[in-house]
């Protein structure tokens, strides 16, 4: 799903440029309403991104984990689709801010992978800071264990 989500942030950079080829520099309020877009984003996912609830104390190991998997998926996917947010505002931009340009495009797919990547990317690293929430009450969570991030 993740790639699914990232995969669209290249696919809509790739249209734009295709429907109007040639090169036009951008407004600088193009450019400013993007950055926001960009900063906006990043804020987002740090403070939304892996808010999850602490899971209760005693929660037998096989609950435990599959909560905690459904925890990390939803979380996941969340900072796939906050991740992508610079590539669309800069698409709807490129239409609606004169000159017309997709160059802003090209401001924010690097940071829309990068956000990606960095965030959304199923990886020890986010399972880890989705964990903190989880096991914040002292519940073990097992959820880098389940996914296979660490031996069991």
């Amino acid at each position: 799903v993740s790639a699914a989500i990232g995969v669209g942030a290249l696919m809509v950079t790739a249209m734009r440029v295709l429907v109007d080829p040639e090169p036009v520099p951008p407004s600088w309020l193009a450019v400013g309403i993007v950055l926001a877009s960009i900063v906006a984003a990043t804020a987002l996912i740090m403070l939304f991104g892996y808010s999850v609830p602490s899971l209760p104390q005693g929660l037998p190991r096989e609950n435990a984990a599959r909560t905690s998997l459904r925890y990390f998926g939803s979380t996941t996917v969340l900072r796939s689709a906050v991740a992508e947010t610079p590539v669309l505002v800069a698409f709807a931009v490129s239409f609606l801010v004169t000159p017309r340009s997709w160059l802003p495009l090209l401001m924010a797919l690097p940071v829309t992978v990068a956000l990606f990547w960095w965030h959304a990317w199923p990886s020890p690293r986010t399972a880890a800071a989705v964990e903190k929430g989880l096991e914040a009450e002292g519940a073990e969570s097992h959820l880098s264990e389940t996914l296979g991030f660490r031996a069991e």
